[in-house]
């Protein structure tokens, strides 16, 4: 059996030697980058049944959609610019400039970009990663200039992809003008909390958390269809025999599988649809849908809760779920006293950790985690209003 020592030699290497080892692991990935393209160019990746070179890359090369959709991406670029191929395969070119060159291979600037390889190439091997990004900024400006000159303006640049990682994360990179930039800034600004002595995030951990809320606020505010409080339409699939254990829910429209943490967040306050299948998995029947939280019940538990009850937050109603205290799927029913609201971040992170919460006669909550930790929450819905005399 082979160990980490029988490569002791590769291993234990200078930073000379260390830096040569990778120009040369990045000029082989240059030339398998090629090698890919070749393969498509053939077809014969279609032999097996894939419908594109990205799902043959995922299917025989076990690659994550995310890295088989960069594999593609470079091999377009070095199948198209030969300039650019030569200089990745004698690493006058580095893999992460490489990187920059592909967010310019795009149907508006391919053939310019054809046309000014060898110059750009010229100008980018003295330059480091951070100077190459600069640099091809101020290529697609001026290319922006030529091309759109006797074009009405255009829309400006935004992009924005993400592909979910093996397990479930969101990864992704995204480009945004100085307007929408602003926009977003304000939207985190507005969003990001801060939940006193006990908050350990991080600030990039607070602003994803902002972003999380701001989407979540989208979903339960747009003007769309959905419930009466417009929560997002989400279509899961599920066992009956998982309910009162771990809920294994599958995301309907994309087929992935949902975690029951995640599941159970749904289960919470949802719109459920039954469908009745035969022992073959063929749907036989779909029953009729109903609300697990009423809109009056939540107005209710809204009036007395006042917005998020996780201890130290303050988001207000409209960011927020309605929670069942004891589980829907433990039996637990819907009404005043087994409901609290909970943001949506809160929401996934008292299913995720397991939180123990108990909803107090005056409607104080207790939270408790697995680890023993207490804190407690007051409610902060405006009081009761006595009727005039």
């Amino acid at each position: 059996m082979t160990s980490v020592a029988d490569f002791a030699e590769l291993i234990l290497l200078s930073p000379t030697e260390l830096a040569a080892a990778l120009a040369e692991h990045e000029r082989r990935a240059a030339q398998l980058a090629l090698a890919v393209a070749h393969v498509q160019h053939g077809g014969r990746w279609a032999d097996d049944g894939s419908v594109t070179m990205r799902a043959w890359l995922r299917d025989a090369c076990r690659m994550s959609d995310a890295d088989a959709a960069a594999w593609v991406r470079r091999s377009r670029l070095l199948d198209g610019c030969e300039a650019v191929a030569e200089a990745a395969l004698d690493h006058r070119l580095s893999a992460s400039q490489l990187r920059e060159l592909e967010r310019l291979h795009r149907p508006k600037y391919e053939a310019l970009l054809r046309e000014h390889q060898s110059m750009l190439v010229d100008q980018l091997s003295t330059l480091d990663a951070g100077a190459t990004a600069v640099a091809c900024t101020v290529w697609r400006q001026r290319a922006d200039a030529v091309l759109d000159e006797h074009e009405p303006p255009l829309e400006p640049l935004r992009s924005l992809t993400i592909t979910r990682a093996d397990d479930g994360v969101a990864l992704g990179r995204f480009t945004l003008d100085d307007a929408a930039a602003t926009e977003l800034e304000k939207a985190l600004g507005n969003a990001r909390t801060w939940e006193g002595d006990h908050d350990l995030r991080t600030l990039a951990e607070r602003n994803a958390d902002a972003l999380f809320d701001i989407a979540a606020f989208f979903n339960k505010n747009h003007a769309g269809e959905g419930t009466p409080r417009h929560l997002p339409h989400l279509s899961l699939s599920m066992s009956a025999s998982t309910l009162s254990s771990s809920p294994e829910g599958i995301d309907d429209d994309l087929q992935r599988v949902v975690s029951p943490s995640c599941t159970d967040t749904h289960l919470c306050d949802c719109t459920i649809h039954t469908i009745l299948r035969s022992a073959t998995g063929v749907p036989l029947t779909f029953g009729r849908t109903r609300y697990t939280v009423p809109r009056a019940l939540f107005r209710q538990v809204a009036a007395r809760d006042g917005g998020c009850r996780f201890p130290g937050c303050n988001r207000p109603v409209r960011f927020c779920d309605a929670h069942h205290i004891r589980y829907w799927r433990h039996g637990g029913t819907t009404d005043y006293g087994n409901l609290v609201l909970l943001c949506s971040r809160h929401h996934h992170l008292v299913h995720q950790q397991h939180l123990s919460l108990t909803l107090q006669p005056a409607g104080q909550l207790l939270v408790v985690w697995p680890t023993g930790r207490r804190r407690n929450s007051e409610p902060r819905g405006a009081p009761p209003r006595v009727a005039a005399a």
